[in-house]
């Protein structure tokens, strides 16, 4: 929330606020505004790819946690492909 505070998202002209939640920021317009403080601009195909990429984190996510409370062995593959999802995420929306 650093990159893309609420209030800065909210004060953008092309916001619009969820009419069920109009105090909740998504995750898209998050994108959308680090996206366009990134010094390349940036493209509908571009927050596709990052939003796409961000769900695919959060299931990475759910997977990891599930694993470290199971106090099973930890998957290192698993953790080395979700430091890679984060990796390629925060270069999309930064880079």
């Amino acid at each position: 929330r650093r990159v893309s505070p609420d209030e800065d998202v909210r004060a953008q002209s092309w916001f619009t606020p969820n009419p069920g939640k109009p105090q909740e920021v998504p995750r898209k317009a998050r994108y959308k505004h680090a996206m366009l403080k990134r010094g390349r601009g940036w493209s509908e195909s571009d927050l596709d790819v990052a939003l796409k990429a961000g769900d695919l984190l959060e299931a990475q996510h759910r997977k990891l946690s599930a694993n470290a409370h199971a106090h099973g062995p930890v998957d290192r593959q698993a953790v080395h492909d979700a430091l890679s999802t984060m990796d390629m995420v925060l270069r999309i929306l930064l880079v």
